[in-house]
């Protein structure tokens, strides 16, 4: 084969280098290094140099993780105050504050009560598909591409790779608060989560006109054009996610409180390279008001966190006591966050874009070699929770919640299931 058709190929070169016959099955260690490795440069014959394209893939991977971390280290957790509060009553035994046990996400203002102390476990699965619109699971992300149209017919020929992601996590919170007055609580959270990445770089490709020219291109080239599964890896990780540590204080009497602020510290505890923790402590300001209406309350929350990405925060929620007893909650959620710097759309730079080929060698087309890449800014999510709490015995709450996804910005999971136990004990 003359080595001026081996140079001059802008679909031949590096995929003949870096495309198997068949998927790829390995261990790349972390979810950070799979990310890398289905970024990898795959497009060789391009003016863009390795330096360049490594800083480039480091900024598209930085980007995903802020994604993924954002949505796997900020779990939604249950308001931090216990679902039975009391107050003390004339005869120092302990009386339910309110008659509902409160909505799942949005913290309403009453606190435990001083001296009672909650317990609770939680269970959460997800599964992730789409990043900012973009199904990373089934269509993949565009990263790379080489392309051609022949100067003679207008018909297409080249390559084009895709890096997917599919994400499924499953965390085990355990959490308590304690009522130091009855207008102060302090509370932590401990988040166990296991996490699975399957990362995939998908090459769909057409050798057009030049597969019947050498035996080269029809070995680089099987079946003429198709899919090929580049890599296939997958990565599990498990282990402690970011710790939180919370206080609330609550304004207005015991029996009446109406509103409260309250504060979060997320302490970098989890794996950042496999994407369990964000690798940067995060902390959360906010404040709320809660308005009773009989066995209903609505409950309406607003704060600012900084961290690995700073947000606006905003939730309100409404909740009702049903039942004889009054034993069992129901409760809707509205979750929005206003994330300031994440991934928000899709580039594309292109670094060719000429005519090539002699008509000899090969045959002449336009060839344009792109990369894709992720554009960084604002964007808000929007989530939606129906919840039930029960009180089946004593002091025990039964807790179920289903987490939907309102839009497709940034990187939520279609649904999230979550079931959970807690306990209080009066004072």
């Amino acid at each position: 084969m003359p080595r001026k058709f081996i140079a001059g190929s802008a679909f031949a070169i590096g995929v003949i280098i870096a495309a198997p016959a068949a998927a790829q099955t390995s261990s790349s260690g972390t979810v950070t290094a799979l990310v890398d490795t289905i970024l990898r440069r795959v497009v060789a014959d391009s003016p863009v140099t390795d330096e360049e394209f490594d800083q480039r893939r480091r900024e598209t991977r930085d980007g995903i993780a802020i994604g993924i971390t954002t949505a796997l280290a900020s779990y939604p957790l249950g308001a931090s105050s216990a679902g039975l509060v009391y107050i003390t009553g004339p005869n120092k035994e302990p009386i339910l504050k309110s008659t509902s046990f409160g909505s799942m996400f949005v913290e309403r203002s009453v606190t435990n009560g001083r001296g009672t102390f909650n317990l609770g476990v939680s269970y959460q699965q997800s599964g992730f598909d789409k990043l900012q619109g973009i199904d990373l699971k089934n269509a993949g992300f565009p990263t790379q591409s080489q392309l051609g149209t022949y100067t003679g017919d207008g018909s297409g020929v080249g390559d084009a790779f895709f890096a997917k992601l599919d994400v499924k996590s499953r965390v085990f919170v355990f959490s308590g608060s304690y009522g130091v007055t009855d207008s102060l609580d302090i509370g932590w959270a401990v988040p166990i989560a296991s996490l699975s990445v399957r990362g995939q770089l998908i090459r769909e490709y057409d050798a057009g006109h030049d597969f019947v020219i050498s035996q080269a291109i029809r070995d680089a080239y099987p079946n003429k054009a198709g899919t090929l599964v580049m890599t296939d890896e997958t990565v599990d990780a498990s282990g402690l996610g970011d710790v939180m540590m919370r206080a609330k204080y609550a304004f207005g009497r015991p029996s009446d409180q109406i509103a409260m602020v309250a504060a979060e510290l997320r302490l970098p505890t989890g794996d950042e390279e496999n994407m369990l923790g964000t690798g940067k402590a995060t902390f959360k300001l906010s404040a709320g008001s809660t308005r009773n209406f009989g066995a209903a309350s609505l409950n309406v929350n607003g704060g600012y966190t900084a961290g690995l990405t700073d947000e606006l925060n905003f939730a309100a929620g409404a909740d009702v006591a049903l039942l004889a007893r009054k034993q069992l909650t129901v409760s809707f959620d509205f979750i929005s966050q206003r994330l300031l710097d994440t991934v928000v759309s899709i580039g594309q730079e292109i670094s060719r874009d000429r005519v090539e080929g002699d008509g000899v060698v090969f045959l002449p087309r336009r060839v344009v070699i792109s990369y894709g890449f992720w554009n960084q800014g604002a964007t808000t999510l929007n989530r939606a929770a129906v919840g039930a709490k029960y009180n089946f015995v004593g002091n025990w709450l039964l807790t179920a919640s289903g987490v939907f996804r309102l839009n497709d910005n940034g990187f939520q999971s279609k649904f999230m299931g979550l079931v959970g136990l807690e306990r209080s004990w009066g004072r």
